[in-house]
Order: structure tokens, then sequence, then C-alpha cells
């Protein structure tokens, strides 16, 4: 029971390493940083407001979770929240920019008689009133109002206008799009982290990251096989080096023909003898067996075998098998077995040529 208890804590240590999103912006420090190439959205000091279009011209806020920020961060899902509208920057002189929508190609430019912003195609980048200065502060890069003193971008009575900094005007600061419709992952020390793609979209695997499916099992290891594209809504192990990866998204995936992995719906509980979770337990990474009645919250990957198959080994280790046919990662193949020996204290261990015998405790 010790066991199970200590395998549960790890399983969800790992399943937790690994977080979406789909939009990530940074803020912005320097005005040096500014270019005409790069998107941008215009938030409040506390990121929990962006520009949006409304009605007409006009333009109102969007909310956005507090908890979306991550330090100099932004994080947005699109799948829960809408996405601000995205904006360039049509170079002026020195650090002034007019501010153009990405997609629209309008200018957001200043209403003098009503301090509203508004949007508007047919605008020259020469008329003053679309035109933007930028200035570093503390706290990032600040949007003013080009043609009035001390007049920046700032929310007031559920509109973006433009104010004098006040109790109830907060100051905005600008935030340049780093990802672009990707899932942001974060694969810890251990090197790997389970994943399931969006259920509206597949996604791409960046080079630097390996994307593993389950397609056998046996008695003692089970085959992975490597995909370059995941199709949606499918259950994979990401392998690499620690550190923040970004999977964009695809129009295209290759079906999988077989894949061992599920993804729980919050019903599904251990059974001591086919639902298998990995996990580190001991310097090993493996799938190992959960324990009778656990439950696997929904959301989270666990692997599945048959009864045939099932044989209640308490850990399976993973052998590598790449697409192209090639068997990959025999070495760590039998380093983990060889580990896997260790972690039960008895046997032969066999180790960079060298034999060594494991006592039983």
């Amino acid at each position: 029971m010790k066991f199970f208890r200590l395998l549960w804590l790890c399983v969800m240590s790992f399943c937790c390493s690994a977080m979406c999103a789909d939009e990530v912006f940074q803020k912005v420090r320097s005005v040096d940083e500014l270019n005409e190439t790069d998107t941008y959205i215009i938030c409040d000091e506390n990121s929990s407001y962006a520009v949006r279009k409304t009605n007409g011209n006009f333009l109102g806020l969007m909310e956005i979770r507090k908890d979306n920020l991550k330090g100099d961060f932004l994080i947005i899902d699109p799948d829960k929240s809408v996405v601000p509208d995205e904006f360039r920057l049509a170079y002026v002189r020195g650090n002034v920019y007019c501010i153009q929508y990405a997609v629209s190609g309008a200018f957001l430019y200043y209403d003098g008689s009503s301090n509203y912003l508004r949007s508007k195609q047919g605008l020259s980048t020469s008329e003053k009133n679309c035109q933007w200065t930028f200035n570093a502060t503390t706290k990032g890069v600040c949007v003013d109002c080009t043609n009035r003193n001390n007049y920046f971008i700032s929310p007031y009575y559920s509109k973006f206008g433009v104010y004098t900094q006040k109790n109830d005007h907060i100051k905005t600061c600008l935030y340049k799009k780093v990802a672009t419709k990707a899932k942001q992952v974060v694969v810890g020390e251990v090197g790997y982290v389970s994943f399931v793609a969006p259920a509206q979209t597949n996604v791409c695997v960046p080079h630097n990251l390996k994307a593993y499916v389950v397609s056998q099992a046996s008695a003692e290891e089970v085959l992975l096989t490597t995909l370059s594209c995941i199709p949606k809504n499918t259950a994979v192990i990401l392998h690499g080096a620690p550190g923040t990866y970004y999977l964009s998204y695809a129009q295209n995936a290759s079906a999988v023909d077989s894949n061992l992995l599920k993804v729980s719906d919050g019903t599904v509980k251990g059974n001591r003898q086919t639902i298998y979770s990995l996990a580190n337990i001991g310097g090993v990474v493996a799938f190992y067996l959960v324990g009778q009645d656990v439950v696997i919250p929904a959301g989270k990957v666990y692997l599945q075998i048959n009864h045939q198959q099932a044989s209640q080994a308490r850990c399976l280790t993973m052998r590598m098998h790449e697409q192209q046919g090639v068997a990959t990662g025999q070495a760590a193949r039998f380093e983990m077995k060889d580990k896997r020996r260790a972690l039960r204290w008895e046997g032969l261990l066999f180790r960079n040529g060298r034999k060594y015998l494991i006592k039983r405790k």
C-alpha cells in the first residue's frame, strides 16, 4: 500500500508538469524592442484587461484572468477566453508609431471629442490622431498620446480611452507576442511529461522534443513510437531536455494506428492489473501499476493494457521505436531495466561493462 501511495504522488507531480497556453505575450521593457514585424496587445499594469473591438469603431475592454500572468508573460487560451485584437506598429519617427490592427489594417486613433479610441480604415500615418508615443517606465513600455501631454491609453467606464493618470484610471503597457497558436509545455528535470493534444486541433512537435505513443505492451516493457505531429485529442509522452517548449498548431496530422495511452474522464480507477501511469520512482522513469480503486483525475494520461497482456508487474520499462522502423534507445532500455532491478534490491546489475551484485534488503 505504501508503494502505491508513493506512486500516486509521483504520478500527480509528473502530470502537472505540463500546462497549456495558446497565445503567449511578453511585456515590452524597452523601446528598442519595438519593430514593425511583431504583433502586440495593450494591457493594463495588472494584465487583467486588453483592448478589443466592439460595435462600430469603438474600442472596449476584454477581461483576462490575472492568474494567466506568469511574471512578465501573459498566457491566453482561446478555448477559455476571447483573444484580444492584435496590433502591428507602423514606424513614424523616433519612438513614435502608429498602431494598426494586424488583420484588418485599420488604425487605432484618438477621438478628441469623446476621449474614446476608435479604429478606422483610411487614416494616414501622418495624421497626429493616430500617432502614439512609447515611453519606458519601471513597469514596462507605456502607450502615450502624442499630441497631449501626460495622457495615455487607459480603461475607464468599460471603455479604452485617452486619460490622465488618476485613481480610477489604470496606466497600460505593451505586450509582444512570443508564441502564436501553440501549446506551451514545461518538461521537468526527469525529461519526460505526459501531454494531451487539444480537442480542436493538431499540434506539431518541435525538433528538440520527442513525442511518443505506446503502440505495444508486453509483460515487462512497452514499445514507444514517435510522432512528428500529434493528432487532436491524442495522449502522448513527451521527452526532451528540461525547459519550456511551444507546440504550434497544425492543419494536418496522420492518424495513429495504435495507442494504448488513454485520457481519464475522471471515472477511471486503478485495478492493480491493467492500469499504469507514468512516474519517476527511485530515478526510474517508467509506467507503474496504479493501486486498486485509485481514481485517475479527469484529463490525466494513463496506460491501459488488455487482460491477455496483463502481468501485474509493478513497473513496465520503455523501449523507443522510431517511425522509420529503426529501434533506438537500447542502451537506455537496458539501463532502465537494471535500475528497476536495483529498485527491487535483487539480482545482478550490469552497467558500463561491469557487473554488480545487488543484495536483497
